[in-house]
């Protein structure tokens, strides 16, 4: 019997010297707002020479206009909330095994059972060289993004709300998450980091076009029954940040978005950007600044990122093409580019409070060269204030407004996960929210 115990001790040790080797952390972010949105909306008139469903020529259609209006209780104002779990284990010599898994967490407001998507998950090693991971991995210009806003992507960030209706991967949500994703991340050489990651899109590629005929898909381009090139994305970063001073420039190329087809119609839907961030603390208070350039070619996203379908709006004589929630669009041959202004700044208040503000203009060529449609170039400007206060260093309690001007041809909106409005055609929207996050 003695000599059982013996065993069954020395077999508890040796699992908790295991269980030593290995550092575990979970943490998570419980984050919830009460919002209010509200979006003008276009009167329209019946363009044509004839009543129209007894709407006389030239007459407002009953029911345009006005404002569309949303109130809730949603989740991340300033911080997605989320439950993850990483660590570590030494390996010898210094190389380490590392990982993380990342999930969305419940979401009171919509009424959620259980745990949401995967944000982040990557397994990696950790070396006096630097760090290998491979997972679904934040990009380059997800860090970029969150670094050089004053906001830090928060429901209230003009940066994040007019990047992600442009359709841009440099933000920091979940445009800027990648799956199928290998990186490469570079020790810290007197502040100066680089970043290299690559994502295989991993269509099968290879079957034959049996010349069959062809549905259209959302972006203008006939189906195919099979791939020629599979979708790859590339980012890239090189990174400073020492003392007051740190700055960035992030690169992402996304090529065969989707996989383009092996038949004659098919077109690589390409998207190329840029963004160079500058920031500076003050001490009284801290400044922050970047640009982003984007180029799509072969489509053009109108709004709500690169995954909704391509619209018109009714009743327009010639159709125009619209933005907000309109989607995504077909351009074949053709390209649009895109210019963003971030400027923004956090001043502290007292010992535990912060006001932060930022302002972003977006505007892209979209009019030039498209065929038999006459629109114009795409412009929206957007204006953002919190006032944050910390209880303690993990809760926060926070108030914020944002406000969203559209230009001609353009109705940028909130996103289904906020407040959820989308003002009409050269129309405006604004919203505000208060609440608390809580880390852990």
């Amino acid at each position: 019997m003695q000599k059982k115990l013996i065993v069954l001790a020395l077999a508890g040790l040796a699992s908790s010297a295991a269980f030593a080797q290995t550092n575990v952390t979970i943490y998570g972010v419980i984050d919830e707002y009460i919002g209010y949105g509200s979006a003008s909306q276009n009167t329209l008139i019946n363009p044509f020479a004839v009543p129209v469903f007894g709407v006389a020529p030239g007459a407002v259609i009953p029911g345009s206009g006005g404002n569309q209006k949303f109130s809730g209780l949603q989740s991340g104002g300033l911080s997605g909330s989320r439950l993850g779990f990483k660590g570590e284990e030494a390996l010898g010599n210094g190389l380490k095994a590392i990982f993380l898994y990342e999930f969305g967490s419940l979401d009171p407001s919509a009424n959620d059972n259980g745990i949401g998507s995967t944000r982040q998950a990557y397994v990696g090693l950790n070396g006096k060289w630097g760090t290998f991971i491979g997972g679904k991995l934040q990009t380059p210009g997800y860090d970029a993004a969150l670094k050089f806003d004053p906001m830090a992507a928060s429901v209230f960030s003009p940066q994040l709300l007019i990047s992600t209706n442009a359709g841009m991967t440099i933000q920091a949500s979940s445009q800027g998450r990648v799956p199928n994703t290998i990186a490469y991340v570079s020790p810290n050489f007197s502040g100066f980091t680089g970043e290299l990651v690559y994502s295989f899109g991993e269509q099968v590629t290879g079957t034959n076009w049996n010349g069959a005929t062809l549905p259209v898909n959302a972006f203008g381009q006939a189906a195919s029954n099979g791939f020629d090139k599979a979708q790859s994305v590339w980012g890239a970063s090189l990174n400073y940040d020492n003392g007051p001073l740190a700055g960035s420039l992030a690169y992402h190329g996304l090529s065969n978005i989707g996989g383009t087809g092996n038949n004659p119609l098919a077109q690589n839907l390409k998207q190329t950007e840029f963004q160079v961030g500058l920031s500076y603390d003050f001490k009284l208070l801290k400044l922050f600044g970047s640009y982003q350039y984007i180029k799509q070619e072969n489509f053009a996203t109108l709004g709500g990122g690169l995954s909704t379908a391509c619209g018109v709006l009714p009743l327009a004589a010639p159709a125009v093409l619209t933005g907000g929630s309109y989607g995504t669009c077909g351009l074949l041959n053709n390209n649009v580019k895109g210019n963003q202004w971030n400027i923004g700044t956090a001043i502290p208040v007292g010992a535990n409070g912060a006001v932060k503000l930022a302002y972003t203009y977006y505007s892209n060529n979209i009019g030039n060269g498209i065929a038999n449609l006459i629109v114009d170039d795409q412009k929206a400007q957007s204006f953002g204030i919190d006032y944050e206060y910390s209880f303690s260093k993990r809760t926060t309690a926070y108030a914020g407004y944002n406000y969203i001007n559209n230009g001609a041809n353009t109705n940028y909106g909130y996103p289904a996960s906020g407040v959820k409005v989308t003002p009409g055609i050269d129309e405006n929207a604004w919203m505000v929210g208060a609440g608390v996050r809580h880390t852990f």
